[in-house]
């Protein structure tokens, strides 16, 4: 049974997840030079003038950690294919919480803690910046979109082998 299309669907949402850490989450535009935003800390060039993060989104890690392993847990879960459900429906949430927390404050609060350590204890220029700053997000803010979709397929695929496996046993 982990054969089934769900697995496939599964496995290509756990394959983002990991591509998630690879890929930059935004890329702020100031005016007079761009700062990538990425999960993982990129080091930066000892001969770059430009500002990089200086720590991880905690936050965002965990969540794309926890919902890597509820994937994953699905994908060796199918002889029981209700926890199956249970477990899908709980990492959908989880996916749910990191694109709330990615598009609706970690990409500001990211930028507001890069100029506030860049620009330290001028609050009147990390303010103007702030507002002047352009933010486009990234192939790995995206992600979690692809994800969704990808959920959905699975639920439908585990709904069908538990629509199949019922109307087996009824004509036993």
């Amino acid at each position: 049974m982990i054969q089934r299309i769900q697995t496939l669907w599964l496995a290509l949402a756990l394959l983002l997840s990991v591509m998630a850490f690879f890929f930059p989450l935004a890329n702020f535009v100031l005016p007079d030079q761009s700062i990538v935003y990425n999960l993982v800390v990129k080091s930066a060039d000892i001969n770059s003038d430009s500002f990089f993060q200086q720590s991880s989104p905690i936050l965002l890690i965990a969540l794309n950690v926890v919902f890597m392993l509820l994937c994953l847990v699905t994908i060796f879960t199918y002889k029981n294919r209700i926890l199956q459900m249970k477990i899908l429906a709980f990492a959908f949430l989880v996916l749910v919480a990191y694109t709330l927390v990615l598009f609706l404050y970690q990409t500001d609060a990211g930028l507001k803690q890069i100029l506030n350590t860049w620009l330290k204890g001028r609050e009147d220029l990390v303010a103007s910046t702030f507002k002047s700053a352009k933010t486009i997000y990234g192939l790995g803010s995206y992600f979690p979109i692809a994800q969704i979709i990808c959920l959905v397929f699975a639920r439908n695929g585990i709904r069908k082998d538990e629509k199949l496996v019922r109307a087996s046993d009824r004509l036993r």
